[in-house]
């Protein structure tokens, strides 16, 4: 195998690689990069066993001296390619690799490209989206997932695919977050990927460009024209978060979004210093966030644009309540509220897929 090529353009899709190989080198292979070099083009593959990610640089955008295919050990080349200028020149000659630019030249071993992992790539069932609309049904959603691996279905986010829409859901017990976008031609499927996987997703994926997604067996593909990505689902039952959802509301209160962001970010200066981040909420003629702990106490007023009911009083985790918040895109944001011991559900006004839902503290307010 021998390419020459601009450092700007291997250094392109070696940055989308580097979010997924693997650092703990359990498996030595998966800690180095796949290259296979042709005709057709060049192409990098890493991956850490759970997730893979497939680079495509096409033949016009390098010079192809000799054919073939190695790994390259990931984190030395990638640190080697950033301190790189301008041509790069790459070689190997069985499993010896030469990396030239300029008067540098490195030289390290890599293994044999037949003992890399197979990249499963066979597509099912598969729909087309944005991929501004893959990155917000995410990011809308993941920070509310589970991080701890008691309960492994609940640290991904379940992806709902019917005809006409796709829907994403994150929980971890405590606090629910929904959103669903507009698709054509759907079909009924549902997963569950993990929130890791997805989280380096999203820092690659192209906002204006369209991004096919395949669901097919146990595998979660998603494709654009430069790139493949590959991620394993998680198996298990995803719980019956439908279940626990209201739907009718005794007090709905409507307040500037940012106004309620700013004010809570005030009574957590206090309530962050509880491990419970609480808060307590009183609605009347305005709303009344208050905070306290051993070293002191915070009080915030929020004005209400609109009310339709009573009153009420709660206590809440500011800091779960600020996630849903800042998610939120619309100028105003409705406080929905069935009693003190049913969930708490914000919505953005304008917006009725945006969904967020807390489970109060049991609390004398």
């Amino acid at each position: 195998m021998k390419i020459s090529i601009d450092k700007s353009i291997l250094w392109k899709s070696l940055d989308q690689i580097s979010k997924v190989i693997s650092t703990k080198n359990i498996i030595p292979i998966l800690s180095e990069i796949l290259f296979e070099v042709n005709g057709s083009g060049l192409s990098m593959v890493g991956g850490d066993g759970t997730v893979f990610l497939k680079s495509t640089i096409d033949p016009e955008d390098f010079q192809l001296l000799r054919s073939g295919s190695i790994t390259i050990p990931g984190r030395r080349l990638i640190e080697i390619v950033k301190k790189l200028k301008d041509v790069i020149d790459i070689s190997a000659d069985g499993h010896q690799i030469v990396i030239k630019s300029g008067r540098s030249k490195f030289e390290m071993s890599g293994m044999d490209a037949e003992e890399y992992p197979k990249m499963e790539l066979e597509l099912g069932q598969v729909v087309s989206v944005s991929g501004q609309v893959l990155k917000e049904l995410v990011t809308k959603t993941i920070f509310a997932t589970y991080t701890k691996e008691d309960a492994p279905i609940l640290t991904g986010l379940r992806i709902t695919l019917t005809e006409n829409g796709i829907e994403a859901t994150g929980t971890d017990r405590h606090r629910l977050s929904k959103t669903a976008e507009k698709i054509e031609d759907g079909f009924d499927f549902t997963t569950v990927v993990g929130s890791g996987s997805l989280n380096e997703l999203v820092k690659i994926i192209p906002d204006k460009e369209k991004v096919s997604i395949s669901f097919y067996k146990d595998r979660f593909i998603v494709q654009t024209k430069k790139f493949v990505f590959s991620s394993r689902v998680l198996e298990g039952a995803y719980p019956d978060v439908d279940r626990i959802t209201p739907t009718q509301f005794n007090s709905i209160v409507t307040v500037k979004t940012q106004d309620f962001i700013d004010a809570l970010k005030g009574v957590n200066i206090i309530a962050s210093e509880q491990k419970t981040n609480l808060v307590k909420m009183i609605v009347g003629e305005e709303v009344e966030l208050s905070s306290e702990s051993d070293q002191g106490k915070a009080n915030e007023f929020l004005e209400i644009i609109k009310m339709d009911g009573e009153g009420f009083k709660l206590s809440f985790n500011a800091k779960f309540a600020l996630s849903a918040l800042e998610s939120i895109d619309c100028e105003e944001t409705t406080i929905n509220f069935v009693g003190r011991l049913d969930p708490i559900v914000f919505k953005g006004v304008g917006n009725e897929t945006d969904f967020h839902l807390m489970l109060p503290y049991r609390t004398e307010v």
